[in-house]
């Protein structure tokens, strides 16, 4: 397969993309149809609940859509992962690269009842204005932390450094030296938390600047975290996108660093056809998929989901994880 043109073309599509040969057997998804159906490169796609039911002859096509090409779909429940189904409407077509003679190309896209599809715009909304109340308010107690809590402490750090100059007696001067140098720790670590909560420089200078400065701090003699980007340092996009994009790429990196005990961390944020395309591999211990969906797993695929865009995490015991996110950009820069 010409892979470099088709992943570019399908990699940031919404709908699930899968390629097969004509025994069903999978040789490429896109992120979208790892994420609806659970499936792998290698198995074997299953029909249809229609198409398994149906009465064939010996020798037929057993998949409608293989057998009569002029149906432009067809909608049908398939089996996905946990033994679950899940209604698709579906469309097959042959890939016209003779190169590629015998193989197939399956579109897939959920299909929602009108009442089902309320209610999920409704959510999608109520999620929209929810992550917008969280960082507001970690906007507001980031600040908070600046210019309150931090000015009393270097106050009070300088009152102490103030004290001791003037002490004659040395086991006072001693202790009034290891508060002040207390009293800098915590000032340190007040800063490390007012950044987390919002990085001043994701306003200031945009998400390239940021992602670069936030792998840099977490670069240390254990852990080496490289940053790869395409996108010019002066590049601005909306400020929700490059919120939610840095958000996506902070839990990503705490939750490897934190759980997958990994030394190597790549980091990259690519601009490429009208797509932002964002990802984070680790080299850690790696998870057996289907897993259990964690908070921070739910966080980075609800901020995906804001901004339009894909959310695909692979992983496999031993090999480390990655997760990536396809989010399509508007003419405005979203």
């Amino acid at each position: 397969m010409a892979e470099e043109p088709f992943r570019a073309l399908v990699d940031g599509m919404k709908e699930g993309v899968i390629v097969m040969d004509r025994d069903r057997t999978i040789h490429y998804m896109n992120p979208a149809a790892e994420a609806l159906t659970g499936w792998r490169v290698g198995e074997r796609a299953p029909y249809c609940a229609y198409c398994t039911a149906r009465s064939v002859l010996p020798g037929e096509e057993r998949c409608l859509l293989a057998q009569n090409q002029s149906l432009p779909y067809f909608e049908s429940e398939m089996a996905v992962y946990r033994g679950k189904h899940r209604s698709f409407q579906m469309s097959l077509a042959p890939m016209s690269d003779p190169r590629e003679e015998g193989r197939l190309v399956l579109l897939i896209r959920t299909v929602l009842p009108k009442e089902e599809d309320h209610k999920w715009r409704l959510s999608q909304l109520l999620l929209r204005e929810t992550i917008a109340a969280q960082e507001a308010e970690r906007r507001r107690i980031a600040r908070e932390l600046h210019d309150n809590v931090s000015q009393k402490l270097f106050s009070a750090y300088l009152a102490t450094h103030g004290i001791r100059m003037r002490l004659t007696d040395p086991e006072l001067a001693e202790y009034c030296r290891n508060v002040a140098e207390t009293l800098q720790e915590v000032m340190e670590d007040v800063k490390a938390v007012s950044r987390s909560l919002h990085p001043a420089t994701l306003d200031l200078l945009g998400i390239v600047p940021t992602v670069r400065a936030f792998c840099r701090q977490w670069s240390s003699h254990t852990l080496r975290c490289d940053f790869d980007t395409n996108i010019p340092d002066d590049r601005r996009y909306a400020p929700d996108l490059e919120l939610n994009v840095y958000r996506i790429i902070q839990e990503a990196t705490v939750n490897a660093v934190k759980h997958a005990d990994c030394t190597e961390l790549d980091v990259k944020l690519m601009e490429d056809d009208h797509r932002l395309l964002v990802q984070v591999t680790d080299n850690g211990k790696g998870l057996r998929l289907p897993a259990k969906e964690g908070l921070g797993i739910r966080h980075m695929r609800e901020r995906a989901q804001v901004l339009g865009g894909v959310f695909c995490l692979t992983s496999e015991l031993g090999r480390g994880t990655t997760v990536q996110c396809t989010v399509p950009l508007r003419g405005d820069g979203w």
